[in-house]
């Protein structure tokens, strides 16, 4: 195409993108996109063999079809593979409005309004809500074209123009959560497959992008964007990774940030972390082809997109426990769970030394404010469990409790047993306090550590013997109960409609129910324990007499969360014995089939809720 030709094309096109800011009706929109489309379908093939069809004779018309054929970039997904929107609209206003426009009107059609915003768009938006009839006719024509134009937004090369102008169409959708969601999803997937494109310039709108996307209000938006970002964050330097990581990290300790958006940012951190691969080793042959900080010898290496690594970046290491533990203790379940998810990422792509570290400091949160039982050298020490008998002891916040027993949980699986008994009457006795705390859901996640302390090797049953000592060392029977006859009616709809539980303050005395079974009436609190008179007397004792305590088991938190312990262990030994004897297939008896001997094999089902009922036993 002549020089000449070319400018009138693009004059062409650029004066339709104008009048489709003019139209007046539905039909009028339509003929005008028509139009559009016709200017980007490729004709010089066609024109050029029509123009010499006097003159040449078939077999020469096919070759020279093959060989101009063979020059073209023919896109299966493109529809317009020889026209690129850099030239055809290089003037930002009527690229922003085309871009606008394209993605209000495809995807806004369940939410068109008549706000000035969408005045702004295009005049014509005013009727499409009053012109039904038209809009039924004509909206599956218009969207094929207009889907036409969105792929072919997809094979545009790198352009800061045009990000600026799907960051600000972002910004514009405020209102419609669609129109934004599938502008986010199209922009993600533009930059995956520009990454390798990418410059300091275009990292700057990127980032802005990425920031404005993970940290959205509504929850389908950040969850499409964190899923894509991993493919476009391999693309940046590590200067680049770090700009980003300090921005998500801002977020996070934000006081006046939404929850949604710190929702979003820890899932961001959750995402940067992740992109850090474990690799075996190191091909001596490749070795030149990456950015490499490691020596020739290291079998083991942490590799980021293009670059090979030691070790996490200083920048990470220096900033997780600081960002991820407030976050642990955030009131948002999701904003709890996802810092689990991050800082167990983290601590599984360090040295076994850092998790170590990590699993110890967590102890000591949970037991902060406690005597430690290895600081006395007198022996007189109050092993954490102890503590609640302390008039002016107080349970830690259930929030926090959950997050780093979620925390505890991923540690216990990967660290092995002969790390945890030096000292395992500290980790015992601490998550024994937690097995009775007053908060149902603190008490459940604590049974799931004990049920994989007890899965993390079933060959060994020198833990299994520890676990099931320890939880049942201190437990009260009734004899008295045990040795009377069995009373048919003792489980019949009118004793199981009875209160059960001992928060009702109108009751003056035992239940028939409990006057059968807890002849001294309902169980105690674990909260009202430091109040009674026994406890008062009872502050610290020597490590011998723990039996002594009679009030800790007296506690139907006490015994709840023992039997949520009690719960999983006997189901992962059940199964684990029958998949030994029998094996997984059902009604054959398979002698190779290995027991149950790894905690990730093992799945997190939760006990059943005994949280409503008051346990007498």
């Amino acid at each position: 195409m002549s020089t000449h030709g070319f400018m009138k094309m693009n004059n062409d096109f650029q004066s339709l993108v104008t009048s489709l800011s003019h139209v007046t009706s539905v039909s009028e929109e339509l003929e005008c996109l028509r139009k559009l489309r016709s200017r980007l379908v490729t004709q010089d093939l066609g024109r050029t063999l029509s123009e010499s069809h006097g003159s040449r004779d078939d077999l020469e018309l096919d070759q020279e079809w093959l060989a101009m054929a063979s020059s073209i970039n023919f896109d299966d997904d493109n529809p317009f593979p020889e026209k690129s929107m850099a030239t055809l609209l290089p003037d930002f206003q009527q690229l922003h409005a085309f871009t606008c426009y394209c993605f209000m009107r495809r995807y806004g059609w369940s939410e068109v309004s008549t706000s000035p915003n969408d005045a702004q768009i295009s005049p014509s938006l005013s009727c499409w809500m009053s012109t039904t009839s038209d809009v039924d006719k004509h909206k599956s024509h218009i969207n094929d074209i207009l889907n036409d134009f969105l792929k072919w937004y997809l094979h545009q090369k790198m352009d800061p123009a045009l990000l600026k102008s799907l960051h600000e169409v972002i910004l514009k959708a405020s209102n419609k959560p669609v129109v934004r969601n599938q502008t986010v999803i199209h922009t993600m997937q533009w930059l995956k497959l520009n990454g390798a494109s990418l410059n300091e310039e275009m990292f700057i709108l990127v980032k802005k992008v990425l920031l404005l996307s993970t940290t959205d209000i509504w929850s389908a938006i950040r969850n499409g964007c964190v899923s894509r970002l991993g493919h476009i964050i391999e693309h940046f330097t590590m200067k680049q990774v770090e700009s980003f990581f300090d921005d998500l990290v801002k977020i996070c300790q934000g006081c006046e940030i939404g929850w949604q958006a710190k929702e979003g940012a820890v899932m961001g951190i959750t995402t940067i972390v992740k992109r850090f691969q474990w690799i075996g080793f190191l091909p001596t042959d490749s070795a030149s082809n990456h950015t490499s900080v490691i020596s020739p010898r290291t079998s083991y290496y942490l590799k980021f997109g293009s670059h090979d690594l030691q070790k996490m970046p200083e920048f990470i290491t220096s900033r997780m426990h600081s960002v991820i533990y407030p976050l642990l203790a955030d009131p948002q379940l999701s904003i709890r769970e996802h810092a689990t998810k991050s800082f167990s990422s983290y601590l599984s792509r360090c040295e076994f030394r850092v998790a170590l570290e990590a699993f110890r400091d967590l102890i000591g949160q949970l037991c902060q404010g406690m005597q430690s039982s290895h600081d006395n050298p007198d022996g007189d020490v109050q092993l954490p469990h102890l503590a609640v008998l302390n008039p002016d002891f107080k349970f830690m916040d259930a929030y926090a409790a959950e997050g780093l027993l979620g925390v505890c949980l991923f540690l216990v699986k990967h660290i092995p047993p002969g790390f945890l008994l030096p000292n395992w009457p500290l980790y015992f006795s601490t998550f024994c306090l937690y097995l009775m705390h007053p908060a149902s859901t603190v008490r459940q996640a604590t049974s799931s550590i004990f049920k994989y302390l007890v899965a993390k090797d079933s060959n060994n049953p020198t833990i299994l013997k520890l676990v099931l000592q320890g939880l049942s060392s201190d437990w009260k029977v009734n004899n008295q109960l045990l040795v009377q006859p069995i009373n048919i009616h003792h489980t019949s709809l009118s004793d199981q409609s009875l209160p059960k539980s001992d928060s009702n303050e109108n009751e003056t005395g035992p239940s028939p129910r409990q006057s059968r079974t807890c002849p001294k009436g309902r169980r105690h609190s674990i909260t009202k324990l430091a109040t009674s008179p026994k406890s008062e007397i009872i502050v610290l004792l020597p490590l011998c007499a723990v039996r002594k305590v009679e009030d800790l088991p007296d506690t139907w938190e006490y015994r709840e969360g023992r039997l949520f312990a009690y719960e999983l262990i006997l189901k992962f030994l059940t199964k684990n014995h029958l998949m030994y004897t029998f094996g997984s297939q059902p009604g054959g008896l398979v002698s190779q089939s290995k027991p149950l001997t790894s905690a990730s094999s093992i799945s997190d089902e939760m006990p059943s809720r005994y949280a409503h009922d008051t346990l007498v036993f």
